[in-house]
């Protein structure tokens, strides 16, 4: 391999090299008026550009409750008067997974406030409306916070928790 020369400039380079491309461009032209030609004469059939490769689709992230299912739970509950089963569980998740993201020193006192704050969702999934709202997870799922944060801070007043240490010992609150 050699090395590369060096052009002072565009038209320098062209002028060095103005064989070379005028003999590409013949061949070039040859082909196409070749492939005319044959095209014309039906003894070429022509070739179909490779179809783009499909492109893939995000994918979305799978929510622990679909929107839509709680939504069609909800209303056939409504429906039937009482809460099915699935919507049940489906109560029970939200509360478990918004009482994960807290830290406790007992595990009395998390189970005690997930427990108030699922039956406080229990008590008043009913009044979600669907006319009123499209979503009903984040509807179910502020009612689970704030029970949460009123449980817990009711717990902690009471000495129950452990969290900033025990403002009452639990023998005394007995």
């Amino acid at each position: 391999m050699g090395r590369k020369k060096i052009y002072n400039s565009k038209k320098e380079y062209y002028e060095l090299n103005k064989e070379k491309f005028r003999e590409n461009a013949r061949k070039n032209y040859l082909k196409k008026k070749l492939i005319k030609q044959l095209k014309k004469e039906n003894k070429i059939i022509s070739i179909p550009k490779p179809e783009p490769k499909p492109k893939k689709e995000p994918v979305k992230k799978r929510s622990y409750i679909n929107d839509i299912d709680l939504k069609y739970e909800i209303i056939l509950s409504k429906g039937k008067g009482y809460a099915t089963k699935k919507l049940k569980l489906m109560l029970y998740k939200i509360c478990y997974r918004l009482n994960e993201k807290f830290y406790y020193t007992n595990d009395d006192d998390r189970y005690d406030i997930m427990m108030d704050s699922y039956v406080d969702v229990m008590r008043k999934w009913i009044g979600y409306n669907e006319i009123k709202y499209n979503k009903a997870l984040p509807y179910i799922t502020e009612i689970a916070k704030r029970s949460h944060a009123n449980h817990f801070n009711i717990s902690k007043s009471k000495g129950m928790t452990n969290f900033d240490g025990p403002i009452v010992s639990i023998n005394e609150w007995y």
